[in-house]
């Protein structure tokens, strides 16, 4: 079972209306991006005119016709995705290092593996290697946060955690992988 902080954590940083918005068109007269808010036809019935409604400040979707809501992770398992529990485990080491001068600094993913859907990760050595084992980003940092300015595809954003800057946390986003990771000294 996967922890619910960890859950709380991943809703906060997935932007709700970039994950739905692969799958529904927004209307543009009724959306307010500005103020976070998205409306288009439901994907979970028939529909002619718009009812389906995201609030991406606030992390929920709902539909006024059929009554759908949920979150971001709700919407995955029932849009025929593939399933948060169901998607295939990667895992691998991370290493975030900074230039103080230039604010600056790498990303890099390594010994990268895979197991089976369903399967927890296993000790390292026994997954199958995933793509060729690396992923690697050039990133910028501003306070606490960080992203990707270059390096492999995906979009890279994170924060340092701790006190002292110790740790960091972040996403990785691809059109093969939608990732949490976590790293610390």
């Amino acid at each position: 079972m996967i922890p619910e902080d960890f859950l709380e954590e991943l809703r906060s940083r997935v932007s709700i209306a970039k994950i739905i918005g692969q799958k529904v068109a927004w209307d543009p007269r009724k959306s307010n991006p500005s103020r976070g808010e998205y409306w288009g036809l439901c994907p979970f019935h028939q529909e002619k005119t718009p009812s389906f409604k995201v609030d991406d400040q606030k992390g929920f979707y709902i539909c006024f016709g059929c009554h759908a809501k949920g979150d971001a992770i709700k919407f995955l398992r029932e849009t025929g995705n593939i399933g948060f529990m169901d998607a295939a485990a990667v895992a691998g080491d991370a290493a975030i290092s900074v230039n103080i001068a230039s604010m600056t600094g790498r990303a890099d993913f390594t010994g990268l593996e895979t197991w089976n859907p369903n399967a927890a990760p296993g000790a390292v050595g026994t997954g199958a290697t995933w793509l060729d084992g690396d992923l690697g980003y050039t990133i910028a940092v501003r306070g606490n946060t960080f992203r990707e300015t270059g390096g492999d595809a995906g979009t890279l954003t994170g924060i340092f955690t701790g006190r002292a800057h110790d740790g960091a946390a972040g996403t990785l986003e691809r059109s093969d992988l939608t990732a949490a990771f976590v790293a610390s000294r």
